[in-house]
């Protein structure tokens, strides 16, 4: 009877070491002061670039900022323009082409273009969709 009362204590307490790291670590913590958290984090800006593509609608040369679809990009000393995989400035930048590229969101809510690619692909850009594509396929493909 004491091996069982033994047993039963030691399930009881093997399961409470368990279960204390785990509930610790889904507590959010709470080390933040009010005055940071008052940020909202829809204004938080953006650590990776998001991707875009689409037909340009409007540009603003002055501004140097162009829309696609309901987005404003605005264009930057460090954003990369290339045009037929050539160099490219935002004065080739023009209304009713195919643009695709990347962009960060900033603090302040505007897009900041990082990469333009303007035009169809290149056929360099091509080759590497459909070698991403081959090698995905030889991944998935089970071996005998």
């Amino acid at each position: 009877m004491k091996t069982k009362f033994y047993l039963a204590g030691s399930v009881c307490a093997a399961s409470l070491a368990f279960c204390m790291p785990l509930n610790a670590q889904l507590s959010p913590a709470t080390t933040a002061s009010p005055a940071t958290s008052a940020a909202s984090p829809a204004t938080k800006p953006a650590t990776h670039p998001i991707p875009f593509r689409g037909q340009i609608t409007a540009v603003d040369q002055t501004s140097k900022t162009f829309t696609i679809g309901n987005q404003t990009f605005k264009v930057t000393e460090t954003t990369i323009i290339t045009k037929g995989g050539n160099a490219a400035t935002m004065t080739d930048i023009v209304q009713n082409e195919k643009a695709r590229g990347a962009y960060l969101k900033q603090a302040d809510g505007t897009l900041e273009a990082k990469t333009v690619k303007l035009g169809p692909k290149t056929e360099g850009e091509k080759k590497a969709r459909k070698s991403k594509k081959g090698a995905a396929a030889e991944e998935a493909a089970p071996t005998p």
